[in-house]
């Protein structure tokens, strides 16, 4: 048994959920990174590509879930769950690279 103290605490009836649990892990590492990215672009006023990565984001794992959660269930959902949001953490990361000092960074241009 690779969880045990899963077992323990909820009985046998719950040990597949130790799988999901680390299939949602790396959601939330990106949902963290992806809310300092945030209040970090917010900073500079919340540009438009911020609302439609969110939006993207949305749409895409409810689509996908559609799709494929007969195929692949619960923990299909929680690796989409993951992939969703390291997508939404890219593009933001990608995006708050323009207000990097020093790479001709267009936030001087903005009005504040």
């Amino acid at each position: 048994m690779i969880f045990p103290l899963i077992d323990v605490a909820f009985g046998p009836a719950y040990a597949q959920t130790g799988n999901i649990m680390l299939a949602l892990l790396p959601g939330i590492f990106f949902l963290a990174v992806t809310s300092t990215v945030s209040q970090f672009l917010s900073a500079f006023g919340i540009p438009w590509s911020q609302i439609v990565v969110w939006i993207l984001g949305i749409v895409m794992q409810v689509v996908l879930s559609m799709l494929l959660f007969d195929e692949y269930g619960v923990l299909g959902l929680a690796w989409i769950q993951s992939g969703c949001a390291a997508f939404v953490c890219f593009w933001l990361f990608m995006k708050a690279l323009e207000y990097a000092p020093g790479r001709g960074s267009t936030a001087s241009a903005r009005p504040p």
